[in-house]
């Protein structure tokens, strides 16, 4: 699984056209305790302070599906360090899924207005 679309390589300004987009890491957290924002911005957290699980997605992003077969090096990647990332990359984990965290990161990836018009591979 895969998304094909455009990627700006950060603080460049060059595009990479039809770039290969894959999912490199899936990091589910089970919150018990509700998580505390001291400044009051729940953003980039989609459990908005509450307990559940909590999954983040890192994306390594190649200049196109033969460079990631060809063992090349990703030309970016897309996760939480990144000061503007272009899509949010936290979802809410269905633990009760039988779809795995991998399947469910997909199908969140596709709902976001970043990855919704991708082709998928």
């Amino acid at each position: 699984m895969a998304f094909i679309r455009d990627f700006e390589i950060a603080s460049t300004g060059m595009v990479v056209s039809n770039a290969y987009h894959v999912i490199n890491g899936v990091n589910v957290e089970k919150r018990i305790v509700p998580f505390e924002n001291a400044g009051g911005n729940w953003d980039h957290d989609p459990l908005k302070g509450s307990t559940g699980y909590a999954a983040s997605i890192f994306i390594s992003v190649y200049s196109s599906k033969q460079a990631r077969d060809d063992m090349k090096k990703p030309v970016g990647m897309i996760n939480d360090a990144m000061p503007e990332k272009p899509v949010k990359l936290r979802f809410i984990f269905d633990a009760s899924s039988s779809d795995s965290s991998l399947v469910q990161a997909y199908n969140y990836l596709k709902t976001t207005e970043y990855y919704s018009s991708a082709t998928e591979d």
